[in-house]
């Protein structure tokens, strides 16, 4: 639902005329169909951004900047890495695999406010240390052992990011 845009935007100190105009578009949404005896409502929508509405991205980055502050306390403001942001592409780079878990609860919030749960297809720990299949191995353990969570991660030498290719050049090490 909503709730956690609602919450967002009153913790934000948006105003209240504004609130209510998001209110207004987001509140009694409908997924139509058409069938031969005109329009029926199919589903309520009641969860996301409208799509097109061009408060969609201020509206995302309003609700996701708890989840954003909490990284950039466990990561950035703990001095184990640096985190970034883009839209909803997440990166954060670690001193070392021991610090993984310091995003873990990042993730929790963000699945437990909005239900966002990351895709484990889609995430990739790319170590920046001299790749070996062994290397991956290892990783995948420690994952399996202190991170089971998130065991299911693929763990490559590089992957893209916002469209760089980041981590090892396998074929010049």
């Amino acid at each position: 639902d909503q709730t956690m845009m609602k919450k967002s935007l009153v913790a934000s100190q948006v105003p209240r005329g504004a609130r209510n105009f998001v209110g207004g578009i987001y509140d009694n949404v409908w997924a139509m169909g058409r069938g031969t005896a005109g329009y029926v409502k199919l589903f309520e929508v009641s969860a996301g951004v409208l799509q097109g509405c061009p408060l969609s991205g201020t509206l995302y980055a309003i609700v996701a900047n708890p989840f954003l502050r909490v990284l950039e306390n466990n990561i950035d403001g703990a001095e184990v890495g640096v985190s970034r942001a883009c839209a909803d592409d997440v990166g954060i780079v670690l001193s070392g695999l021991r610090h993984l878990p310091s995003a873990l609860p990042a993730f929790h919030l963000a699945e437990a406010a909005a239900a966002l749960k990351l895709k484990p297809a889609k995430c990739n720990i790319v170590p920046l240390w001299p790749w070996s299949p062994a290397l991956a191995s290892a990783i995948s353990r420690w994952l399996r052992e202190y991170l089971p969570t998130w065991k299911n991660f693929n763990v490559v030498p590089a992957a893209p990011y916002l469209g760089f290719q980041m981590g090892i050049d396998t074929q010049h090490q």
